[in-house]
């Protein structure tokens, strides 16, 4: 019995054993990811991969092969969704070898894709944790509207810059594009909506995700041809942070989500509303906010415990 609780004891004395920041395995069915990627990134898989198909419906109709709008897809799929170590503590930002893959697009998509910046996100690896004011990165934005309250890490910052210099393509919102002269009262909304996607930490550190469905369908209702309804829908309800893997190494599970208060930032502000949950996939992670009161107390209980042996 003294060795079961020394034991006890031992877990809970080390820090963070269970605190692991959280990487993996997203539900897919449009890119193929095998491995894992940053939890806050997995939550929105669906959002990324309406975007993905429906740009690689695009590349088809402008006239390129199959085989290159394929590969045009599987840069998508690399650039949205980053890869984690091996050992949770690094994330790898790319675009695969992209100019090399844009050689077999059409001319017209090729100019296309270049003014948009489509390979512009450069392969880098940075940490995976690390929050810090979006301000302190050196980089100026120009339609992300990044406030000095927003925290994000260092791969945030490279998704969003990625973000910044499509959204500043003539072909979207920069000067004398089409939603800047055609839709100007949805600019703001469709940047917020773009920018959000990289997701921030909340004032404690932890990594999610402070864009919401309902702010998604206010996008939506200002410019319809914008996004499919089921974008919106792959939004959660609300802000959720504390992005934690419980079991790292366990092979199936079921995700279970707790919306923790969002943070305040110009960014995003989250709705009041109840919390989205996670589909099943091939890791066992938590999302947690508080912890309850007898979770509290029973760790009192077992600290006293500890200190008594």
């Amino acid at each position: 019995m003294v060795s079961v609780v020394l034991l006890i004891c031992t877990l809970l004395l080390v820090p963070n054993v269970r605190a692991i920041p959280s990487c993996v395995i997203p539900n897919t069915t449009v890119c193929n990811i095998d491995y894992r990627v940053p939890a806050s990134i997995a939550l929105i898989a669906a959002v990324f991969e309406s975007e993905i198909q429906s740009s690689f419906n695009s590349d088809i109709n402008q006239g390129n092969s199959l085989a290159c709008s394929q590969s045009l897809k599987d840069v998508r799929c690399a650039r949205s969704f980053p890869r984690c170590s091996d050992n949770f503590t690094t994330v790898t930002v790319t675009s695969l070898d992209c100019e090399q893959r844009l050689g077999c697009a059409t001319t017209d998509s090729r100019q296309r894709l270049n003014a948009e910046g489509f390979c512009s996100l450069k392969e880098k690896t940075v940490p995976l944790q690390g929050c810090k004011p979006a301000t302190q990165y050196g980089y100026a934005f120009n339609k992300c509207d990044i406030g000095s309250d927003v925290r994000v890490t260092e791969w945030m910052i490279e998704l969003l810059r990625y973000e910044d210099t499509y959204l500043s393509s003539t072909n979207v919102l920069g000067a004398g594009g089409f939603l800047s002269t055609n839709y100007p009262s949805c600019s703001s909304s469709y940047a917020q909506y773009h920018c959000s996607k990289a997701g921030q930490c909340d004032p404690k550190g932890a990594l999610g995700v402070n864009y919401t469905r309902s702010q998604c369908q206010q996008a939506l209702n200002c410019y319809p041809a914008m996004f499919s309804l089921n974008v919106c829908d792959a939004w959660p309800n609300t802000a959720i942070f504390d992005v934690i893997s419980e079991n790292p190494d366990n092979s199936t599970g079921n995700a279970t989500t707790t919306a923790s208060p969002s943070p305040s930032s110009s960014l995003a502000t989250a709705s009041p509303s109840p919390s989205s949950s996670l589909a099943t996939h091939s890791d066992s992670m938590i999302i947690s906010g508080e912890k309850s009161n007898t979770h509290s107390i029973g760790l009192i209980v077992l600290l006293l415990i500890c200190a008594l042996q």
